[in-house]
């Protein structure tokens, strides 16, 4: 069954916090935040916080939801998907803390490797979107894909291949595109990827 289980979330977010404890006791508060020292904490914590909150407000929408089916395959597809939003998260918040211990060497790789690890996650979600089935959480509502199981089954295993590709593309992009060109590459594969998902979409019946 695909999916990670809750105490693998769990213990993803406990490290993720435990990092940001080490980093605020140990690391001097940046001169620049001196008008503002509030913003410490805030910038430290604020990544498995954000995590952590999605990841129970998710929770508490999913089992609450009157659509989907229930069934512990399609619960373990669920909990795949915000273990790979909290997984960026908790990555893109390892090399904030990176940055701010100072350590020199990732400084110029820092925002490629979010870049990157972004691609990853849109890559990782893609695989197991089109396995999803109707719920009110995760996935594209519309009438028309709501309108039947198999509108979409369809929809979503086209939404997965979209998404697999711009995030190849974010990847891509992130690793070897010059630094000024990264944004640009990325709203165009966006473009692509939503057109194509609005053709797909014209293509189920109306309800």
């Amino acid at each position: 069954m695909v999916g990670e289980s809750r105490i693998e979330r769990d213990a993803l977010l406990a490290v993720g916090f435990a990092g940001s404890l080490l980093v605020y006791v140990s690391q001097p508060r940046p001169e620049g935040l001196d008008p503002i020292p509030d913003m410490w904490p805030l910038i430290v914590f604020l990544l498995p916080a954000t995590a952590a909150i999605t990841s129970a407000l998710f929770a508490r929408l999913w089992w609450r939801d009157p659509v989907r089916e229930h069934d512990a395959a399609l619960d373990g597809i669920y909990r795949a998907i915000v273990f790979r939003i909290a997984a960026f998260l908790l990555a893109t918040h390892a090399v904030v803390l990176t940055v701010l211990c100072g350590v020199q060497w990732i400084q110029p790789w820092a925002s490629r490797l979010v870049v990157v690890c972004l691609g990853m996650a849109i890559v990782a979600i893609g695989n197991v979107l089109p396995r999803t089935r109707p719920n009110v959480v995760i996935g594209i509502r519309t009438s028309r894909t709501m309108a039947t199981r198999d509108a979409w089954i369809r929809m979503h295993r086209a939404a997965g291949y979209v998404a697999v590709g711009i995030g190849a593309v974010v990847i891509a992009s992130g690793a070897l595109a010059p630094g000024s060109t990264i944004p640009a590459v990325i709203v165009a594969a966006a473009g692509i990827g939503l057109a194509t998902l609005i053709v797909q979409h014209r293509t189920l019946r109306r309800v």
